[in-house]
């Protein structure tokens, strides 16, 4: 089987960690040969299995300068879509023209270089294309299939689906783009319905395909008491409200004296330097950290070398978190949002609490308290691991998806 997978910025910089899951699977496995295109380069390039062969095409194009998006912007005016795209939202909401521009220029600036991308490769036909997002790289894909006869799958995570967590509701273009491919991969049931009712995508299209982390063996170990350690991991922008972290724990710190509270954060991002100082001011009474990104390895050393009673996620829209998933592979208890995919992760009362999408911090602060005085809190763990060994097992989840893409070749 013949592969070319398309990543954001894998394997430059650390993102994408929970393809590496994907990958060191896949690498065991004979006859199968990938190619990766990763489509933008952010700082170095990270150690990588060499079975894999890394094609820089796509970085050595470029449509960043204003001058290069406003051609590939008039250029794409020439396809059906952006006709059909302007009057079916644009006309009746003017503030999203910016955000269709870009899409149609990005869809545009694809479509051109993946044309003369395939001109050059020899036997493209036996291939599966692989775009790890569905983006307008997946929408440029899908217009050229009929050309070049390859077989075209994609991942949808969460970003890339929902279009409430976009500017005015606007997800661009993809209505249009619900044929030409061969099965796209959901992460959840959740964002496999929301396909179906908001774009349309036939049903018999879709495959509900969960991410898998490695099972560790092992299930964390209670603090001592009088200590309670939070875990939270994700990226530091506005969407995944860290700061409702900060604030719950200052509540419950200041009401639980008794208690002593450790909380580290796992990720990085823009407002990083912001909940820092949020942090500085507000939690006198916790014992915090910011780790930044780290690799993913050192991630799962963390959880081996450390007692975490809490795993939180406070985020705004999600798929189904790997970082979930990692948590509950140590029998962490989770509390998290009723968003995305996370109820087929979280059963309330039973691994955790799930909270309401739009969470009051006295909801939130109930919940955590509810973890520090549950009266079991054991077999909340042992729950936590048995719906991770059930549900998001490395090598049970990417076993099944290559039987899915080797019945599409």
């Amino acid at each position: 089987m013949k592969i070319i997978l398309i990543t954001s910025v894998f394997p430059y910089s650390i993102g994408e960690v929970f393809l590496e899951n994907e990958l060191n699977f896949f690498s065991r496995l004979k006859n199968l040969k990938i190619k990766i295109l990763p489509s933008k380069k952010e700082g170095s390039i990270r150690k990588y299995n060499n079975k894999f062969k890394i094609d820089n095409f796509l970085l050595t194009k470029s449509n960043k300068s204003k001058i290069s998006k406003l051609y590939n912007f008039i250029r794409g005016l020439k396809y059906s879509v952006s006709a059909k795209e302007f009057f079916r939202f644009i006309i009746s909401n003017p503030m999203a023209l910016s955000h269709y521009a870009f899409s149609i220029s990005n869809f545009s600036f694809y479509v051109d270089i993946f044309d003369k991308y395939f001109k050059k490769s020899d036997n493209i036909s036996d291939y599966i294309i692989y775009t790890y997002w569905n983006t307008e790289i997946t929408h440029a894909l899908q217009f050229l299939k009929p050309k070049y006869k390859y077989k075209l799958i994609s991942r949808v995570h969460g970003f890339d689906l929902y279009k409430e967590i976009r500017p005015y509701n606007y997800m661009p273009l993809k209505v249009y783009f619900t044929r030409n491919i061969d099965k796209i991969y959901s992460v959840s049931k959740k964002s496999m319905n929301y396909m179906i009712l908001n774009y349309g995508i036939k049903k018999e299209k879709i495959e509900c395909s969960y991410l898998g982390v490695k099972d560790p063996e092992i299930i964390t170990n209670n603090n001592e008491l009088g200590i309670f350690h939070v875990v939270s991991c994700s990226k530091l922008r506005n969407i995944k409200r860290v700061d409702k972290i900060i604030d719950s724990l200052n509540r419950v710190s200041k009401n639980q004296k008794n208690i002593k509270f450790m909380w580290t954060h796992i990720g990085d991002g823009p407002l990083r330097k912001k909940l820092e100082t949020k942090s500085l001011n507000e939690l006198d009474s916790v014992f915090y950290k910011f780790l930044g990104n780290i690799k993913n390895k050192e991630v799962y050393d963390f959880y081996k070398k450390n007692k975490i009673d809490l795993f939180l996620n406070t985020s705004k829209s999600e798929g189904i978190p790997v970082s979930i998933m990692e948590a509950m592979s140590y029998g962490i208890p989770i509390i998290a949002p009723d968003v995305g995919g996370i109820s087929e992760a979280v059963y309330n009362q039973r691994n955790g609490i799930l909270l309401n999408k739009d969470f009051s911090i006295d909801e939130l602060l109930g919940a955590i308290k509810q973890i520090i005085y549950h009266k079991d809190i054991e077999k909340m763990k042992l729950e936590s691991k048995s719906i991770f060994r059930k549900k998001f097992k490395l090598e049970e989840n990417y076993s099944e998806f290559i039987k899915s893409l080797s019945s599409i070749n």
